[in-house]
């Protein structure tokens, strides 16, 4: 092959198997992520038309101070984005209260934002903890992503309250513009898991173990190459 050594011809012939064996993957070195915390007054998030409420009084418990809600129970809020991962973020009340996401048109995960280390308050009441992430499904295909909150029927005894929501890019993916009706655009069916808090400034190191394969494959290519024609040289 072009008068190239047996060996190198081998090890570029693999590699080029491999290239064909995965067309959909380029040779890959690890991307980074971050994640970027999205306010409940962003214009990125769309709202149920005069359903929702903001919060009348400052608190320090939430992000910014604010927070959405609603005493509708058809009222729901849609946040597109494209991403690897999505958190939602809240501060808990002394009384039942708690809002229903659906992530991408896969089922229903219900999430409970009731402060049980307080005695349950029967006349309402603000926040008496302070937001953090209390719901989030990470690993999702790389892609646009639609998530819905939405009323959650019987499991609580007020409406949704809207607080913020957090969500991974990668390679400078940004949010979506809002839309007015929901539309999920995933064929993934993630697992909702409960997640630690995370700063929102803090990348992420992630790589696919192909593209590492690949990248590797591509180094011992350069190496072989550097060494068989060092090797011709010398016996020359």
């Amino acid at each position: 092959m072009f008068g190239l050594p047996f060996l190198l011809q081998f090890v570029l012939l693999a590699f080029m198997l491999l290239v064909l064996t995965f067309p959909g993957i380029t040779v890959g070195f690890p991307t980074t992520s971050t994640n970027v915390t999205i306010d409940d007054q962003d214009p990125a998030i769309f709202y149920s038309a005069g359903q929702w409420n903001l919060s009348n009084s400052y608190n320090s418990l939430d992000v910014k101070g604010f927070h959405h809600l609603s005493g509708q129970s058809s009222a729901f809020a849609v946040f597109n984005f494209t991403g690897v991962a999505i958190y939602f973020l809240s501060p808990l009340w002394p009384y039942a209260v708690g809002a229903q996401l659906v992530l991408d048109n896969q089922p229903p995960a219900f999430v409970d934002l009731q402060d049980y280390s307080r005695s349950v308050s029967l006349s309402g009441g603000s926040e008496t903890v302070s937001s953090a992430v209390v719901w989030g499904v990470e690993n999702l295909e790389l892609g646009n992503h639609s998530l819905r909150v939405e009323f959650a029927q019987e499991k609580s005894d007020v409406g949704p309250h809207f607080p913020n929501f957090r969500y991974s890019s990668i390679d400078n993916a940004t949010v979506k513009s809002p839309v007015s009706s929901f539309v999920g655009g995933s064929s993934v069916m993630p697992s909702p898991t409960v997640v630690e808090q995370t700063s929102s400034s803090t990348p992420v190191s992630r790589q696919s173990g192909t593209s590492a394969a690949i990248g590797a494959v591509v180094a011992v290519v350069a190496v072989l190459v550097v060494f068989t024609f060092g090797t011709v040289k010398i016996s020359q």
